[in-house]
């Protein structure tokens, strides 16, 4: 009778464990050396 309870926590445990993602690299972007200031403002 436990070992019914105990299955899904052990399944449970075992799938959050797993990842099937491959590692997340940020891509490169082009960042402005100087930022443009508006005149006019908002």
């Amino acid at each position: 009778m436990s070992s019914c309870k105990l299955l899904p926590f052990c399944v449970a445990l075992a799938l959050t464990g797993c990842s099937l993602a491959p590692d997340y690299q940020r891509p490169a972007m082009p960042v402005p050396q100087q930022f443009s200031l508006s005149q006019n403002g908002l």
